[in-house]
């Protein structure tokens, strides 16, 4: 074998030597960054301060209890704390080049192929995100701990809370989104929504859910939290035409150094359940249509190893945010809300904060058919808030955004509806619809996130 074989050989082993140091490495923080924590920084990892022009407020503990000016009804989705909030301005066709600093290319992409119909209301920034002191706690504890051992995505050292809420790469920031704190162990929900047509007609339609969180069990203490076990896991059952009954599951580890991550299908016309890997990366999600595949749904749900995390730093982005008066119109009228081409913008209410930006380029030697994906996520609760989406050849294809909430009464920060855009076609997707009121934390046994309960199930 000769010299110049030799050295590529060892270029590339000392390549992915370093690749697997930087990764531990870089992991945890010392005791004297998290404390940061405690003082410039909030517990989630975002600035406490606000920015130099008082156009984002500091954060002030958000909003971590009912306000006494709504009044909470059980099973009903929760008032918006914010009903006297008016539009500060608004962005138009004719004014975008004044504010395109903050736009991610998608919506600009939606100015330039609806300049007639879409527009953005900007309303005051609310930094309203909150957590228990028990995630407080518990994310303190992970940034002193946490490591990101493999480029899979396999973490340990962590329990509930954000797990790298200090991060030094993309890595870690998508993670601390794919297992972020939602408040309950299990939740379940109708999710509604449907592919919106160019004449605005749509196939009503949704799936019933359940979602599954270890991290966040009361049996499971930090002692006995195991990141290799199946840690976060989702439940599907389509509610569609011609995919009545049809069922999926996904089971995601937070460590896969001794196992992947789980997929299932249970198939009606067949009657059987069988392993279905494609329920994860670009496989077809059967409830979008042509506008988004599987690891698309919740903005992005699937392992990370397909592709590399670079963290681009921060910057200040208009964003969906406090989306309680769009659910409240979708339970009264869904029409009024999913309009030809894009969701009506009288019902959306957009922010100006502070985003981190992670861009995600696909691995050598692995297969997407996203080539690179630009991932704008909330420093107060990284929720990822906008996405764009780029083909192999490096062109705009598809972008989404997401409206998030506080659910105050907990407290925590959740994603609620999220919509789908292609540059291609002039449909787009709108999901996430609690049509039968907000996600339930009913008791729902583990036992419901296996390949038995799949089977059982499908006898049924």
């Amino acid at each position: 074998m000769n010299r110049t074989i030799w050295k590529r050989i060892l270029s590339v082993m000392l390549a992915s030597l370093l690749v697997c140091i930087t990764v531990a490495v870089q992991a945890k923080v010392t005791a004297e960054e998290a404390e940061k924590l405690k003082k410039e920084l909030n517990p989630m990892g975002g600035e406490r301060s606000g920015n130099k022009e008082e156009t984002i407020p500091p954060w002030t503990g958000g909003l971590s209890k009912t306000p006494e000016n709504v009044k909470v009804v059980p099973g009903e989705f929760l008032p918006d704390p914010y009903p006297e909030d008016k539009p500060l301005f608004t962005i138009t066709a004719q004014n975008v080049d004044q504010y395109k600093d903050k736009l991610s290319q998608g919506l600009l992409k939606m100015f330039e192929m609806y300049p007639d119909t879409w527009k953005m209301h900007i309303y005051p920034t609310r930094r309203s995100a909150a957590f228990s002191e028990e995630i407080y706690r518990s994310t303190y504890e992970n940034a002193l701990t946490a490591e990101l051992v493999d480029r899979d995505g396999s973490m340990t050292n962590y329990w509930k809370g954000f797990v790298f809420p200090i991060p030094q790469n993309g890595a870690q920031a998508i993670l601390n989104f794919l297992n972020k704190p939602n408040g309950s162990k299990n939740l379940s929900f109708y999710g509604g929504g449907g592919v919106v047509q160019e004449d605005g007609t749509w196939a009503e339609g949704g799936t019933i859910q359940a979602w599954y969180y270890l991290s966040e069990a009361e049996t499971v203490p930090k002692e006995k939290f195991n990141p290799k076990d199946f840690t976060v896991g989702g439940w599907y059952e389509l509610d569609i035409p011609g995919r009545y009954g049809e069922v999926f599951l996904r089971l995601l580890r937070g460590d896969y150094r001794d196992g992947d991550a789980g997929g299932w299908q249970y198939m009606p016309g067949q009657r059987r359940v069988r392993r279905a890997p494609n329920v994860f990366y670009d496989g077809v999600d059967p409830t979008t249509g042509i506008v988004a595949c599987n690891d698309d749904s919740w903005m992005y749900s699937s392992k990370i190893d397909r592709f590399d995390w670079t963290l681009n730093g921060k910057k200040e982005m208009f964003v969906p945010y406090n989306a309680y008066r769009i659910e409240d119109e979708f339970k009264r009228d869904p029409k009024a809300v999913l309009t030809p081409h894009h969701v009506d913008p009288e019902y959306m209410r957009w922010e100006l904060h502070r985003v981190w930006k992670v861009v995600a380029t696909i691995r050598e030697g692995y297969r997407h058919m996203y080539g690179k994906r630009d991932f704008y996520l909330d420093e107060d609760s990284w929720q990822i808030l906008l996405k764009d989406q780029y083909d192999n050849r490096g062109n705009l294809w598809r972008w989404s955004f997401a409206n998030v909430k506080q659910y105050y009464d907990i407290p925590v920060t959740r994603q609620t509806q999220y919509y789908n855009f292609d540059s291609q076609v002039p449909v787009y997707q709108g999901a996430n619809f609690y049509e039968g009121g907000p996600p339930s934390t009913k008791d729902i046994p583990d036992s419901h996130f296996t390949i038995q309960h799949l089977r059982k199930s499908g006898r049924r």
